[in-house]
């Protein structure tokens, strides 16, 4: 079968093969966010951004970061060739702010606390586990407890900058806790997502039976049905867990695409997912010819 010169199979199987991997990938993505670490890079960016605060030092802004940078522009023209070169403390002073810079983007680029657990709160109902909220985070609690306290103990910027490698010791402590929490939201999903994938396939296959004109009718056209409804169905599925995920989707810096995903991030969806598969028939055409 063919459909304007590209073979429907061809068209259905590459639309299938993206829609799974989007559907596998954000419903990943949503069950990661339950999961705990993100929670854990929160606590201790708002924990170091407050102590900050407490020194007299702060985060820059994207908006004040660009600021920065153009009257760093403008003393760098001013410098002499001549100068000698910068000691050591300088560069310590640089590293210590593009350590803030960093931490700066980071806030900026995170949801907030109270988006985070609406998040999690409508993908736990979606996926009919409400029960898995109140699960108890031992190792979490403790690890969040540490992050404060190396905060709170920390006397200059240096040391904060060196709570980085506490911080990715946590994450090597909680691995099991976090898998433990990622499977058991990943798989009731991935559960919920097959049926809706199967709930659309025996749609289409009923469609197609009645419209062949019984089993013996035309073949073709029951498999594209089928296989077209099902897709239908992990695409339905997809957007509802999109509905959920999207009071957590991160603000990012400006931008027409990051505005346009955090504004209408169902419909930025679809229009990745048309993208993509285009791109996937365009790259067989390619090998093909």
């Amino acid at each position: 079968m063919s459909m304007g010169g590209i073979d429907l199979w061809v068209l259905l199987q590459a639309s299938a093969l993206v829609t799974a991997g989007f559907g596998v990938w954000i419903l990943a993505r949503a069950c990661w966010d339950y999961a705990g670490l993100p929670v854990l890079q929160d606590t201790y960016l708002h924990a170091v951004d407050d102590r900050l605060q407490e020194l007299g030092e702060a985060a820059p802004t994207p908006a004040r970061e660009a600021v920065l940078a153009a009257v760093g522009r403008v003393r760098r023209r001013g410098i002499s060739a001549a100068q000698p070169r910068p000691s050591s403390s300088a560069g310590a002073r640089g590293r210590d702010a593009e350590y803030l810079r960093r931490i700066g983007r980071s806030l900026a680029a995170r949801p907030s606390r109270n988006e985070r657990a609406a998040s999690q709160d409508a993908l736990l109902r979606l996926l009919g586990r409400p029960a898995l909220a109140a699960r108890p985070q031992p190792a979490m609690d403790a690890a969040l407890a540490e992050v404060a306290g190396a905060a709170a103990a920390a006397g200059t910027v240096g040391d904060l900058v060196r709570m980085r490698q506490l911080q990715r010791n946590l994450v090597w402590r909680l691995r099991r806790e976090v898998s433990g929490r990622f499977l058991a939201a990943f798989l009731p999903g991935m559960a919920r997502y097959l049926d809706f994938v199967g709930r659309g396939s025996s749609l289409g296959l009923a469609l197609g039976v009645l419209l062949a004109g019984g089993l013996a009718g035309n073949v073709d056209l029951v498999g594209a049905l089928t296989t077209m409804c099902g897709v239908g169905g992990a695409v339905i599925f997809t957007l509802t867990v999109i509905r959920c995920e999207s009071r957590s989707w991160p603000a990012g810096r400006p931008g027409l695409w990051l505005r346009v995903a955090r504004r209408y991030p169902q419909a930025f969806f679809l229009l990745r997912l048309a993208l993509t598969t285009t791109a996937v028939l365009l790259g067989v055409h390619l090998l093909r010819t």
